[in-house]
């Protein structure tokens, strides 16, 4: 015969055996649950925002964005186990801007969050470009092109110059944007970027450029970043930390720098006429890392400043105006740790 205490033992251990089965079993056949914590209060075509949102779930297996041309890219975990952050960017050519949050377990469920942004939409400018003059042929000098070619016209001329900076071209800036090395959260919060000390915009970002030849369009093009002016040979600075992941000629670009700062933020560097970091080095914010020039296609001397936001070009202006990144950046990743603290 059985006594009353054993049996009350035996029932206590069945009983928070099955109450643990039957948490496994909720826990298994449950979803992520996908929280928004935050995000920037609005995008603009061609610019960048923010989110920040939780992740629910002890069984994660993966977490992605998903943009507009399905594309995937990982945001970052920057507080706990699941509290993810990830920069967005709404690329000049898209219409609207799109993006979900996509969270799967082990188990196979899986769920998704659209994120709801503001869209405004702004109108930028176009410019006349002629081709053709002394400098087509001062820049086939540069890249070492026979001078003995027989051109029917100057586009031809043109064209074969781009040819052969495509030919320099060897590091593809899109794609390593895209998959920046996988460093931890450490870029926060965010200084204004300030590439030259007291610079003028000599052609703005998204500006829509139109090459004509005896005043008849022949090729468009936009501009993805700012050019900016100060004088000759002018000490570029890096105004964030962060690793550098190309240093070298690149094409039409010439002497170019690409440095990551995380979340997948990147800024470039392009037409200097020397440099002084190299790929894979650390750099700090206030660092001279190199001077402006005339290298690649450019028509003076001058530094062409881009940022990327998730391999796409974004709008500088942005990233350079500090209430901007203070409203639109900085505040939301603070005011959403601050809540979760």
């Amino acid at each position: 015969m059985i006594k009353k205490t054993n049996l009350l033992f035996f029932s206590l251990i069945l009983g928070a055996f099955l109450g643990c089965s039957t948490k496994k079993d909720w826990d298994r056949n449950r979803p992520p649950e996908i929280i928004i914590l935050a995000t920037s209060p609005f995008i603009t075509k061609g610019g960048s925002a923010v989110v920040v949102f939780q992740v629910r779930d002890e069984n994660i297996k993966s977490v992605f964005i998903q943009n507009y041309e399905k594309e995937v890219f990982f945001p970052k975990i920057i507080y706990g186990k699941n509290i993810y952050a990830s920069t967005l960017a709404w690329p000049l050519y898209e219409k609207k801007f799109f993006a979900k949050i996509i969270a799967s377990n082990q188990f196979g469920f899986s769920s998704t969050n659209v994120i709801l942004l503001p869209n405004k939409k702004v109108h930028y400018p176009s410019t006349k470009i002629k081709i053709g003059g002394n400098f087509n042929s001062e820049k086939m000098k540069e890249l070492g092109a026979e001078a003995t070619n027989a051109f029917k016209n100057e586009l031809e001329k043109y064209d074969f110059l781009m040819k052969s900076f495509q030919g320099e071209k060897e590091f593809n800036i899109s794609t390593a944007a895209a998959k920046p090395p996988d460093k931890n959260f450490q870029f926060f919060p965010a200084q204004p970027f300030q590439p030259l000390s007291n610079p003028r915009i000599s052609s703005p970002y998204g500006e829509q450029r139109i090459f004509t030849l005896r005043r008849k369009a022949v090729r468009y093009s936009y501009h993805l970043g700012l050019d900016l002016v100060e004088t000759k040979n002018a000490p570029i600075v890096a105004s964030n930390p962060g690793e550098v992941i190309y240093s070298g000629y690149n094409g039409a670009n010439g002497n170019m720098i690409l440095i990551h700062h995380s979340l997948g933020i990147c800024s470039l560097y392009a037409h200097c006429s020397e440099f002084f970091v190299r790929k894979g080095e650390m750099v700090k914010a206030g660092q001279i890392i190199a001077k402006s020039g005339t290298t690649g296609y450019s028509l003076g001397d001058h530094l062409h400043f881009s940022m990327i936001v998730q391999g796409r070009y974004v709008n500088p202006l942005e990233w350079m105006d500090s209430k901007w990144l203070s409203e639109n950046f900085n505040s939301v990743i603070s005011n959403a740790l601050s809540k979760i603290k």
